[in-house]
């Protein structure tokens, strides 16, 4: 996709003008998937508190061509009110462009809670902060005062072990539970949407584990497919589950119920290797 604005000079004036220490884009843009659809998502980083929306107001319509659509945005996922509290709309030429507020420290404190400290629950960011490592390592750095947000990518590698092994403990037993009631779903013939419940919470939980065993921090996309698709370390017949089964997984059920089986296999492997001191 061709974007029709320099983001890059947008996102310098910005700084320059609310005098923030970091800006990046992420999401579809930053990862070469946009369509003509996509936002583009920029994520600014305040030394200290974030600028009221007046003055969010008039460093925008400093920028030509600029409407601002909207300040304090509201936000119903969770996801973007945990890495960016402040949000803001606005649109240059044809273009809508996202922009979310958080604070440096913030940064550092989930940085830290992650890599130091191995904590996938705290409060400063509730729901799978893991994501927002991801968010940081495939993020395209437009402006970093000081090299801060390259000082925060500097930490992220190599994975803790502890913080994977975490992220087993979690899910793993939420995709056997899942799995279980899949079946029973199946067997039963209780209903296309009890069975597609199940069916979403075991792809979830499979997934959480997958990006862990293949060493990567889950990016929270719309577009997971193409990231499972450049997996290595992958359960049998994933690709012919994807392009096969799930378009038409209610017919497809019993196929679906073993693959499940297959992946709580795969997971056991990889669990027992690590116990042992290989793999993960």
């Amino acid at each position: 996709m061709s974007v029709n604005v320099d983001i890059k000079h947008i996102a310098e004036q910005i700084a320059s003008s609310l005098h923030a220490t970091s800006i990046v884009c992420y999401g579809s843009w930053a990862d070469k998937t946009a369509d003509d659809k996509s936002d583009i998502d920029l994520l600014v980083v305040m030394a200290s508190e974030v600028p009221d929306c007046h003055m969010r107001r008039l460093c925008y319509e400093a920028l030509e061509r600029v409407t601002v659509l909207e300040l304090d945005k509201s936000n119903t996922g969770g996801w973007d009110n945990s890495w960016s509290p402040v949000n803001d709309k606005i649109q240059i030429k044809n273009q809508i462009i996202e922009i979310g507020y958080n604070r440096a420290s913030w940064v550092l404190e989930v940085v830290d809670n992650l890599i130091n400290k191995h904590s996938i629950h705290f409060s400063a960011f509730p729901f799978r902060p893991y994501t927002f490592l991801g968010l940081l390592e495939t993020c395209q750095i437009l402006f970093d005062r000081d090299n801060f947000i390259q000082s925060c990518r500097s930490r992220l590698r190599p994975i803790p072990l502890e913080l994977k092994q975490a992220i087993i403990r979690e899910y793993f037993p939420i995709l056997l539970e899942s799995v279980q009631d899949l079946g029973d779903c199946s067997e039963r013939c209780v209903g296309i949407i009890a069975y597609l419940f199940f069916l979403e919470r075991s792809i979830d939980a499979a997934i959480q584990i997958l990006f862990v065993i293949n060493d990567i921090y889950d990016p929270a996309s719309k577009r997971i497919e193409g990231y499972l698709k450049q997996l290595k370390t992958v359960p049998p017949n994933l690709f012919f589950f994807l392009e096969e089964l799930l378009p038409r997984f209610y017919e497809n059920r019993g196929a679906i119920d073993q693959f499940f089986k297959e992946v709580i296999q795969f997971v056991n492997k990889f669990s027992a290797m690590s116990a042992n001191g290989q793999g993960l």
